[in-house]
């Protein structure tokens, strides 16, 4: 008899999943991903106080790199960050909100559409 493994599925953090930890210029960003995974992200002009006032823009799969990208922003251009994800296998996008987009290059980019992360499921 031969097995099977069950994909994974993952979905971008949620806010209130990430942490943040002061860095020496700004702030990084962790959160689980799941099978031993981290989301991790940073940005050097953050102050204590944006985690809180961040929320989800949209995510993109760039299978060139296996790597998801989930985008939080806040209500100035210095506040935000990016939460990525590698995986050692390319991703495959689940449910109605990804869409292809393409580029000005001509490569095409998966796009999350929806405003909710946990909406922007994925597996590998």
């Amino acid at each position: 008899m031969i097995g099977h493994a069950e994909a994974t599925v993952f979905s971008c953090p949620s806010i209130n999943k990430i942490k943040q930890n002061k860095a020496d210029s700004g702030y990084s960003y962790k959160a689980n991903a799941g099978n031993n995974m981290k989301w991790t992200g940073e940005n050097p002009y953050a102050e204590k106080n944006d985690l809180q006032n961040v929320s989800f823009k949209e995510a993109y799969i760039l299978n060139v790199k296996n790597l998801v990208a989930c985008d939080y922003v806040g209500q100035d251009n210095v506040s935000g960050m990016r939460m990525s994800l590698t995986l050692k296998l390319p991703v495959k996008p689940l449910g109605e909100y990804w869409q292809d987009e393409k580029q000005s290059d001509g490569s095409v980019f998966v796009h999350c559409t929806s405003s909710n992360p946990e909406d922007c499921v994925f597996s590998q």
